[in-house]
């Protein structure tokens, strides 16, 4: 009888340990939905949802990794909407998220941490952010195309050795608060025009080059605001031309050896408020930006009379 006591003890351990998980993995539940993207907690289950959800939008419920993978969004898409609640995407891939041309992305209450550039597009793109940040190593938002930046966008984009926006063209849409911060530069806008919509707000800084580099012309609409600084030696602006609708504000800082706003070609006198220091540069044309404390209502064109029109009374 005294074996049968020894026997069962041993075998009462080795049924313990059959049921004793192998690791901590074991016996947890994943929640994660990669088909309606309500509920993505992994890399995987985001990658899958951006290229075969059922939905447009991703519920980001935890922090996420990618690695060396990029977050593509594929013409096929043309659009992803991520809901961050608050939670990180960092990867170190060639670019964090990768759209296709014509595709769009919008976010909330997400950040993204990039070892490379932050958001790539290989053609013309839109954005709408509301409150994000971008922190990236190389550019921010690296454009082959034009960027629109919707209504309403409140982000803010930091560059470490690149620039923090380089396209062809940017548009920011009305009550927009838009920073950019990067070391290259923060705005490089190689060819169309960039446009500051009614209301919006664009801040820019950099620690090297022009803040702003444009080659086209700079476009601010009624109630726009341009907040512009250098911290080296180069321009704080520097633009082809500048139009002006309406009433808008310019504050703008040159480096050590540059000038708050450097135009290439102005041929009229545009009234705005703020400050230039060091005073703007121009290279041709006679006119002139003259900053103001209140900008002066615009002089009603004459209405045409009979006389105008050359009748007789």
């Amino acid at each position: 009888m005294k074996r049968v006591y020894i026997i069962i003890p041993i075998l009462l351990a080795v049924l313990f340990a059959s049921c004793t998980p192998a690791d901590d993995n074991v016996g947890k539940i994943d929640i994660s939905d990669a088909v309606t993207g309500e509920s993505i907690a992994t890399a995987k289950d985001l990658i899958e949802f951006a290229e075969n959800g059922a939905s447009s939008t991703a519920n980001i419920i935890a922090d996420i990794e990618l690695g060396s993978e990029m977050l593509k969004i594929l013409s096929s898409r043309r659009q992803l909407v991520i809901e961050g609640n608050g939670h990180t995407i960092t990867g170190d891939g060639d670019c964090l998220i990768r759209l296709d041309d014509g595709c769009a992305l919008s976010m909330r209450n997400v950040s993204l941490v990039a070892g490379s550039d932050g958001l790539g597009f290989v053609g013309d793109g839109e954005i709408f952010a509301d409150n994000v940040s971008i922190d990236a190593v190389a550019h921010g938002i690296n454009a082959v195309g034009n960027i629109k930046i919707d209504s309403n966008t409140s982000m803010v984009v930091y560059a470490s050795s690149g620039y923090g926006i380089t396209a062809q063209g940017l548009d920011i849409g009305s009550d927009s608060m838009v920073a950019f911060e990067a070391q290259l530069g923060a705005v490089n806008i190689t060819a169309e025009e960039m446009t500051l919509g009614e209301r919006s707000t664009l801040t820019a800084s950099s620690g090297a080059y022009n803040a702003i580099k444009c080659y086209n012309t700079l476009v601010m609409r009624d109630g726009s605001t341009l907040n512009v600084t250098n911290t080296s030696e180069y321009h704080g602006a520097e633009i082809q031309s500048l139009r002006v609708e309406g009433k808008v504000t310019i504050n703008a800082v040159g480096g050590g050896n540059g000038v708050g706003l450097f135009i290439a070609e102005l041929r009229e006198d545009i009234y705005v408020m703020g400050s230039c220091d060091p005073e703007p540069r121009y290279e041709n044309g006679r006119g002139r930006v003259n900053f103001v404390d209140v900008v002066p209502d615009p002089t009603p064109t004459p209405e045409a009379t009979g006389n105008d029109m050359g009748e007789n009374d």
